[in-house]
């Protein structure tokens, strides 16, 4: 009997999350900055898991210069690397 009552009581707490989790899901999908831009949320992994990820959520631009960056700072220690050039 008891463990009846206590199965019938986690799953009466699991289906309460339940709506809460729609319901982020939908204020997420409706962030919006003050000018109009929508805000894109992605997932990342952090280095060195495989488990772990971290939530970013930037504007198409804000996401466009992260992306930006990256291929230059890939590109500058390509070129460093081939001119000999050796930096921390």
């Amino acid at each position: 009997m008891v463990r009846h009552a206590a199965m019938a009581f986690g799953v009466a707490a699991m289906l309460a999350g339940v709506p809460a989790l729609a319901r982020d899901k939908d204020a997420e999908a409706q962030k919006v900055m003050p000018n109009g831009d929508p805000v894109i949320c992605q997932k990342i992994q952090d280095t060195g898991s495989l488990v772990k990820k971290t939530k970013r959520c930037y504007t198409r631009a804000q996401w466009e210069r992260i992306a930006s960056a990256a291929r230059a700072n890939g590109q500058r220690m390509q070129s460093d690397h081939a001119s000999g050039i050796l930096s921390n």
